[in-house]
């Protein structure tokens, strides 16, 4: 949106994957927030990416300050083509990460999973 502001870094490791051809790869993911309400966290994600081209879906497995011990999934697709001022952003590929974590409640003791929010996300390609 032309509103958003930036609120952390995507840091993550992709390992090539398996003796098959073309191999898979594995993903090691970390969202820091380092900006707005969840400032100081992290959410760490891990999973394989069986393809480039359709959406990824990997495990939330964990987390700190505000999503300490966080559990869920989420999933990422390609969101289109970047632009900047109306014009394409060569070598830029956009992602939406929709975040899912289960939220438990102890007074009730039952828990839900709730879609905690959405993010858009840039990848330059160097």
């Amino acid at each position: 949106a032309g509103n958003s502001s930036l609120v952390g870094r995507y840091q993550g490791l992709f390992v090539s994957a398996g003796l098959v051809s073309p191999p898979g790869a594995q993903s090691a993911i970390n969202l820091v927030f380092t900006a707005g309400e969840h400032r100081g966290s992290t959410l760490a994600m891990l999973g394989p990416m069986l393809s480039f081209t359709s959406a990824i879906e990997r495990a939330v497995v964990g987390g700190t300050g505000a999503f300490r011990m966080a559990r869920g999934y989420c999933v990422m697709t390609p969101a289109g083509s970047p632009t900047l001022r109306g014009r394409p952003v060569p070598g830029h590929v956009p992602c939406l990460i929709d975040v899912c974590l289960l939220v438990c409640v102890r007074t009730v003791l039952s828990c839900t999973l709730v879609n905690i929010f959405s993010i858009i996300l840039v990848f330059k390609c160097s």
